[in-house]
């Protein structure tokens, strides 16, 4: 983290942790207005903004992150793409993971997050056409598990979703168990 809003900040994420989300946002608030540019600021208010259900407050603070942070991590672009799916964006989230998979190309997290989103639009063709070969090992469980579960009902998708939920029954995660009782 950049300049003086690294101990506002780490004070900020503990309020978050304990659910203190006005007062976080109070000091989120003036670390941005010192730091107007400072990408970890401006993700942790899109981050509370979310937490609090203000969706489009939070597509605005992840925007703002997206545009201050350097291009090595698809994180920015991902949290935007989250955020525009909550606001109701579906078109722009879609074209912001799909942005992200293009500039991070070996990084599963963004075509996980577009499959994720087209299959929750029931595009489940192109849910499936979005992920690439053996890469399913790569995809942390619940993302796994939210595609498998789009996928299991598409027979022609029903071994790539059974390869998905076996992927979230293996790893930690808040869908774990129930994809140890879907297979």
């Amino acid at each position: 983290m950049e300049g003086s809003g690294t101990e506002p900040l780490a004070r900020a994420r503990h309020l978050v942790e304990q659910g203190a989300l006005g007062e976080a946002q109070r000091l989120v608030r003036r670390v941005v207005a010192d730091e107007p540019s400072s990408a970890a600021a401006l993700t942790l208010a899109g981050q509370i903004t979310v937490r609090s259900s203000t969706a489009g407050e939070a597509v605005r603070h992840f925007h703002r992150a997206n545009c201050a942070s350097r291009l090595d991590d698809p994180r920015p672009l991902l949290n935007l793409a989250r955020a525009r799916q909550m606001a109701g964006q579906h078109e722009r989230a879609v074209a912001a993971a799909r942005y992200a998979s293009e500039l991070f190309a070996t990084d599963p997290r963004p075509r996980g997050l577009l499959a994720l989103l087209q299959a929750e639009a029931g595009n489940i063709d192109e849910a499936a056409a979005v992920l690439q070969a053996g890469e399913t090992a790569r995809l942390d469980g619940d993302t796994a598990y939210r595609i498998g579960t789009a996928l299991k009902h598409e027979p022609r998708h029903r071994e790539l979703a059974v390869e998905m939920i076996e992927r979230a029954a293996s790893t930690a995660g808040r869908f774990m168990q129930k994809a140890l009782r879907d297979l």
